[in-house]
């Protein structure tokens, strides 16, 4: 599903952490910088982990936590929620769409769409035992878009390059500590125009999001992800709201503990009453291959005519 901060050839993925524990949720609410989230979660995020404490509070970016003390691993891919739970301090974590395809037809306009994105890669890097660091770089995009004009006829418009680079932090108030059934953290994103004439809209756009995942019987898992964004209005005066919720649930298949399916629907309403709703369901999977790697795919498809109507992606991400 996309991100609230509407780029046409860059869907979003989400994703958590394997195992019976809970998968992550996320609220996508894109009001301030990464940074900012950080700083007043210094404050917080202390108080509320004192009962939770683990031995890899202590380890800091410049003090790494030790490989024998890594944490279960957990993505922001695939899927519809993204994950509560922080990379490891010190560590560097990689996720990857290798390839992610789009066909939306379905529209009020009529229009045809068709997109390609190559290695949307998120970076990400562990600053302390809870708080990391994200840049969300879409290397490799192409959209091209067909308009009817008449009888017959049709307009052909099309554009490539890189996207739009978005630039976070995440902060995890409780659920990082082994042995949690639950977790709750802080996604903050601020996106940078940095996309190629034709792919983005040259304004900057924010984005917060709050991830609440926990465990449910039978070996189920939940996410729930409330949402909202602070988005560029269409005439580019003035922002508005956009509000989301996405709703997750996963199970280990095959009765193993590394291969896990989601099921996942998001619920998205747009303060701008020229826009319409863009409701979608996103079934994937995720294969945890080692500790550290992890490979997945997914395709989120639209219920509400303004979404996009087709989205296959596969995915690859690792940590070191």
């Amino acid at each position: 599903m996309p991100f609230c901060l509407r780029n046409p050839a860059l869907p979003r993925n989400a994703s958590k952490r394997q195992s019976s524990r809970a998968t992550g949720a996320s609220l996508s609410v894109r009001f301030g910088s990464g940074l900012g989230l950080v700083a007043v979660a210094t404050v917080l995020v202390p108080a509320l982990r004192l009962a939770h404490a683990a031995d890899t509070s202590s380890y800091t970016l410049f003090d790494p936590t030790p490989d024998g003390m890594l944490r279960e691993m957990s993505t922001d891919r695939p899927g519809a929620a993204s994950s509560p739970f922080t990379v490891d301090a010190g560590h560097i974590q990689v996720e990857t769409g290798l390839w992610s395809y789009t066909w939306d037809h379905w529209t009020p306009d009529a229009s045809l769409t068709r997109s390609r994105t190559l290695f949307n890669t998120n970076v990400k890097l562990g600053l302390t035992d809870w708080a990391e660091l994200d840049a969300i770089i879409p290397v490799s995009n192409s959209i091209v878009t067909r308009m009817p004009i008449g009888p017959g006829q049709s307009s052909r418009a099309s554009a490539q390059g890189l996207g739009d680079v978005q630039i976070g932090a995440k902060v995890n108030f409780f659920g990082n500590d082994n042995g949690e059934n639950q977790g709750f953290g802080l996604l903050g994103y601020a996106k940078v125009p940095t996309a190629a004439s034709g792919l983005g809209n040259n304004m900057v756009e924010f984005t917060l999001l709050a991830p609440y995942s926990f465990s449910l019987p039978f070996g189920f898992s939940m996410t729930m992800e409330p949402g909202v964004g602070l988005l560029r209005n269409g005439q580019k005066q003035g922002y508005h709201g956009d509000y989301q919720i996405a709703v997750e649930v996963g199970h280990p298949l095959f009765g193993s503990s590394t291969v896990t399916g989601q099921f996942g629907v998001t619920l998205d309403r747009e303060g701008d009453h020229n826009s319409a709703e863009q409701d979608t369901v996103a079934p994937a999977i995720q294969w945890l291959i080692t500790p550290s790697m992890q490979l997945d795919g997914g395709v989120n498809i639209g219920i509400a005519r303004a979404a996009t109507d087709f989205n296959p992606y596969v995915g690859f991400s690792f940590r070191y």
